[in-house]
């Protein structure tokens, strides 16, 4: 559009025209143009201005005409002259200007804003003179700023699918030793309960695994499932206490009313966490109180985006530094935070958590006084779902499993916990390896138990070769990937049994009899 203004004017003003020639047909082009338009001369005077740079600028014609153009265009700080670059631009300095660059426009009352301008050399009665075109940017630039807050969080979704496979691997190794640790231990000794920390650690990990990959790639949320909103925080009672130095007082005040809520017990350990260190940091350096609350609530239609309904409340109080007005604006942006070192997805992820669980998260705090957050989750009527089958109930067998892992660690423990399962277990660390033990076996191998992932070829690839020396084997992939990101990158074939790391001793146990046992 900016072109083709230009052309138009610049070819009216080319030559020797009239003063007259501007107050006909171009004057009600100059008047209806959608940007504001400058006509400059060569000492970087305005000559005319039309409608569109009044309601821009909020001068009047007789405040710009006769005026320098920086009073519209101030100089940028980052030019090479301290004069204005628009103003090198009008007196010639520049063959040819810059076109589509971005520069600060000033309003009236002084303040700035983004800007685009285009400008076209011409003459006017034998003097050379700029037309200037001029947009507000301002809604550009704020989609520009969006879609990089969008590109970052993709590149943290590359960056955090990088290392997941790693992670899981090294949690599977933590808690599938500490298992054999604690079925070892009696109930009465003392590490029995450190070593029930440690699984309880590991299950935290894995959800907050689960979770930033599921924020970073902007997933759906998992099924949801019932948890009692007080029994969650009674559990993480001795985790968030380690979390807190000794000069700050946690306290609790936890309705029975409050009940279960519809979302995972995990998610909920999250949102818990995240609050707790949030106010944390917020008494650094000079004490204070930390009290959460639970409570049972009804809300009625109109208030946020919630629907009517009974709620269960949580509330996670400080007495700490407090934010400004311009904190709590950003305050659930990602990447967004005003602690060094913090990553700025503690309360984003908090405030996703509880909107895909249908609830609503309000925040109240004043510098220097406080603050509050309360969480609202939609209450849910019913008692908590069946517990798993545990590990005494877990099945056992004496068939043949060939497994198939490069991860040294993860190889070994797999291998012990099922041969103590009656199991009889082939190791190899890469599909070759995997088929001269197939051929040199002297025998029927039942399961192919194979990470999808393998330096020497993918586990389908290795299952597909297998299968074909040996048709009817049944096969069970494992894998640090979700399943999903599995069947996106072609590893595994929709369908396949799939065990994600980290898994627990039960799980395993679990999955390799009923695949063992499925028809």
């Amino acid at each position: 559009m900016a072109q083709e203004w230009g052309r138009a004017v610049g070819t009216a003003y080319s030559g020797a025209a009239p003063a007259d020639a501007f107050e006909t047909p171009l004057r009600t082009v100059f008047e209806a143009a959608p940007q504001a338009i400058l006509l400059v001369d060569s000492k970087g005077l305005i000559l005319q201005a039309n409608g569109g740079a009044e309601s821009l600028f909020g001068y009047t014609r007789a405040e710009m005409e006769g005026h320098p153009v920086e009073m519209l265009l101030p100089g940028r700080d980052d030019d090479a002259n301290p004069d204005s670059r628009i103003h090198y631009f009008l007196t010639g300095e520049y063959l040819q200007p810059e076109q589509g660059a971005d520069y600060a426009g000033r309003r009236k009352g002084g303040t700035e804003f983004p800007v685009a301008i285009e400008l076209r050399r011409s003459s006017w009665k034998g003097t050379p003179i700029v037309i200037a075109f001029i947009s507000d940017i301002t809604q550009r630039k704020k989609l520009e700023s969006r879609l990089i807050e969008v590109q970052r969080i993709e590149v943290a979704g590359h960056l955090v699918a990088s290392i997941v496979h790693d992670f899981n691997n090294l949690l599977t190794i933590i808690n599938g030793h500490n298992h054999i640790l604690l079925d070892q231990l009696p109930r009465i000794d003392p590490l029995s309960e450190n070593s029930r920390e440690i699984q309880n650690a590991v299950q935290r990990s894995s959800g907050l695994v689960k979770e930033l990959l599921s924020f970073s790639r902007r997933q759906c949320a998992p099924a949801q499932k019932t948890t009692p909103l007080n029994g969650a925080i009674y559990d993480m009672d001795g985790m968030i206490r380690r979390l807190l130095p000794p000069n700050l007082e946690l306290t609790f005040r936890l309705s029975p009313r409050a009940g279960f809520v519809a979302a995972e017990r995990g998610r909920i350990d999250q949102v818990l966490v995240n609050l707790v260190l949030n106010a944390r940091d917020a008494l650094r350096g000079r004490g204070g109180k930390i009290h959460i609350s639970t409570r049972r609530a009804w809300l009625n239609p109109g208030e946020s985006h919630a629907r009517s309904g009974p709620y269960a409340v949580l509330s996670v109080t400080d007495n700490g530094c407090g934010m400004d007005a311009i904190a709590q604006a950003r305050l659930f942006e990602p990447f967004f935070t005003t602690k060094q070192g913090g990553t700025g997805l503690g309360l984003a992820t908090v405030q996703r958590i509880v909107h895909q669980a249908g609830g609503l998260i309000r925040v109240k705090s004043s510098l220097n006084r406080g603050t509050t957050f309360t969480i609202c989750l939609p209450r849910v009527e019913g008692e908590v779902e069946t517990l798993p089958t545990t590990a005494a109930n877990a099945s056992s067998g004496t068939e043949t499993i060939l497994l198939v892992e490069d991860e040294e660690g993860i190889r070994r423990l797999i291998t012990s916990i099922l041969r103590k399962r009656g199991y009889r277990v082939l190791e190899a660390a890469g599909g070759k390896e995997a088929e001269k033990i197939l051929q040199a076996h002297n025998g029927i191998i039942d399961l192919l138990l194979t990470d999808v992932n393998l330096p020497d070829s993918a586990g389908g690839a290795i299952a597909e070769r297998l299968l074909a020396l040996q048709p009817g084997l049944k096969v069970l992939y494992i894998s640090g990937h979700s399943e999903e990101q599995a069947l996106k990158r072609g590893l595994v074939a929709p369908g396949a049994r799939f065990l994600p790391k980290p898994f627990t001793v039960d799980e395993l146990a679990r999955r390799v009899r009923g695949t063992l046992d499925d028809a």
